[in-house]
């Protein structure tokens, strides 16, 4: 990271975008009476890396992109295969907590509720963990995941409002 010395001014430039965010989730993190394990930040930094780009967080459809329906996703997962599978709960959970983390202002704006979104991406977690429980060599990690899922969304819109945040000397650059 590169730091501009001008007090009104400072560049940020990071060779990953999930390593900034890795590296300020785990500062909030260390905040907290109940921090979460180093693995769950991890994963949490993978999921804003991920969906960075819209072309992960919409899909298209002939009309262009629009939200991804994450309830009836989760109910057509039952008929594919486990590859399948295990990719589809892995993005409806992402999806979810990205949702829930980053953008609940747009939840506001939709018929469902909060609690709906993390009902889903609670399911999906769960069923995820039963057919790949393990992610970095932590057992059941999906499981876990989705036992602390809520304490993600919180972290997440935690790090996202102080992201958000209007800064005229704090600017952001990523380089290829």
């Amino acid at each position: 990271m590169i730091r501009n010395r001008n007090k009104n001014s400072s560049i940020i430039i990071e060779d990953s975008l999930q390593s900034y965010f890795f590296e300020h989730l785990d500062k909030f993190n260390r905040t907290l009476s109940n921090s979460l394990p180093i693995e769950t930040i991890y994963y949490s930094s993978y999921v804003l890396n991920k969906y960075s780009s819209t072309a992960n967080y919409f899909e298209k459809d002939q009309n262009g992109l629009r939200d991804k329906i994450l309830g009836i996703k989760l109910l057509e997962v039952e008929q594919l295969s486990k590859a399948e599978k295990k990719a589809k709960l892995k993005d409806i959970g992402d999806t979810s907590l990205c949702l829930l983390g980053v953008f609940s202002e747009s939840v506001n704006k939709k018929i469902l509720d909060e609690s709906y979104y993390a009902q889903v991406g609670i399911s999906a977690y769960t069923k995820l963990n039963s057919i790949e429980p393990n992610y970095m060599d932590v057992p059941d990690f999906y499981r876990s995941l989705s036992a602390k899922y809520l304490s993600v969304v919180e972290l997440l819109s935690v790090f996202t409002r102080d992201f958000f945040k209007t800064k005229t000397d704090n600017r952001i650059l990523k380089v290829s």
